[in-house]
């Protein structure tokens, strides 16, 4: 009876510690920065190599073009929406996909092409050696981005089961 009563007194402990490790893990995760939707540039870990001199030309030029880009940015997400709502239809619309697929495409050149110009911009605004620093550390990937989605060789998720 004393050995059930140590047992118990055991597994109590570790349900806490278990729970205590659970609850600091999703705490973490639900007060974690959302992630930029800029691609494989890791536009943080840039802003904190550059110089404390040059940070407010590129911070303004950051907010200049998001503001620039917003409208395209929140009808980019509703189009993604309206495909996944698309794709888990009961019936199967393969007009409606190929419309609302366009749709992201032209908007996701749009988009692409005011990055571009913001690119350029803070490229003409930084001298060569913070410029540099600025674009190496924020392609060198990490977190929250990998390196390049295109030089990871792993196979596609059920791929092997082919």
């Amino acid at each position: 009876m004393r050995l059930t009563r140590r047992l118990s007194i055991l597994l109590m402990i570790s349900i806490g510690v278990n729970l205590f490790l659970a609850g600091m893990m999703v705490t973490k995760w639900v007060a974690a920065p959302p992630m930029d939707r800029t691609g494989p540039f890791n536009q943080r870990a840039a802003f904190a190599a550059l110089d404390e001199a040059h940070r407010p030309a590129v911070e303004r030029i950051w907010v200049e073009s998001h503001d620039k880009m917003r409208d395209k940015l929140r009808t980019a997400s509703e189009l993604r929406q309206t495909l996944r709502r698309t794709l888990a239809a009961e019936e199967f619309d393969a007009a409606a996909l190929e419309r609302s697929f366009l749709k992201l495409r032209s908007t996701m050149v749009l988009l692409t092409e005011d990055f571009f110009a913001t690119v350029v911009e803070i490229a003409e605004t930084l001298p060569h050696a913070e410029r540099k620093r600025y674009f190496e550390t924020g392609f060198a990937g990490g977190l929250p981005f990998p390196k390049s989605p295109i030089d990871d060789r792993r196979p596609a998720p059920g791929a092997e089961r082919q």
